[in-house]
């Protein structure tokens, strides 16, 4: 449920290039058959990427988006097998690790792990340093790593209450991009708070009007090799 001038905006901001012309992107609500097979030209497609429905982010959970995804998918994949398009491979956007294991044992299909999910892994090498040889090993970026440093240490002309993620993407490189913050705890917190409360908040992808708090730190892709981090 995005137009394609949305699409098109929005890979634009954060890929800083033109949509590709070998990407046909299409506006489909999945409410028919024939309205699928208008949307999409099975008898040429190879791959087709189904984008998780980014206008329910505001009324519905991770697991209720990924459940609607989900059930495009499958109509989807029946669609494809009826007329006998087994070779084409599907690549689905999730925003839960739960939704992986159903892609996984639907046959061509592959997931692109969606910002609240690597949130979620973020979070947990946050709190849980060991876990962090895994998390580099599920996350791969091949020669690009992801890296947190102190915002006040790694953002030039920092100013506290006016500094926004605009600003963030537009110092960085393609050395380092930033993809968010972590948000610590504050300080002073009470220690019988509970751990959901006092826990470091991980946020990808943000609006580029949000503030970057003052004590957090600035979750980067950073080029292996590269001495710095800023931007």
């Amino acid at each position: 449920n995005q137009t394609k001038e949305e699409f098109a905006a929005w890979y634009d901001e954060y890929s800083r290039t033109p949509l590709p012309e070998s990407v046909v992107f299409r506006e489909c609500r999945f409410r028919s058959e024939e309205e699928i097979c208008a949307a999409i030209a099975l008898a040429s497609a190879d791959r087709i990427i189904l984008l998780a429905d980014g206008h329910l982010l505001d009324a519905a959970t991770p697991d209720q988006i990924d459940a609607e995804t989900i059930s495009k998918l499958l109509m989807l994949g029946q669609l494809i097998e009826e007329q006998g398009r087994e070779g084409i491979h599907l690549i689905v956007e999730t925003l839960t690790l739960d939704s992986e294991v159903v892609v996984r044992n639907i046959r061509n299909c592959s997931n692109v792990i969606g910002p609240l999910t690597i949130g979620r892994l973020l979070t947990t090498f946050t709190l849980q340093p060991e876990f962090e040889a895994l998390f580099r090993t599920i996350i791969q970026y091949g020669e690009i790593d992801i890296a947190c440093r102190p915002a006040l240490d790694s953002v030039p002309g920092w100013k506290p209450g006016e500094t926004t993620f605009a600003d963030l993407l537009a110092g960085s490189r393609n050395s380092c991009i930033p993809l968010g913050w972590v948000k610590l705890p504050e300080e002073g917190a009470a220690l019988e708070a509970t751990m959901r409360r006092a826990a470091p908040k991980v946020e990808l992808n943000p609006p580029k009007s949000s503030i970057v708090p003052e004590r957090s730190e600035i979750v980067f892709l950073h080029r292996q090799g590269e001495k710095t981090l800023r931007p």
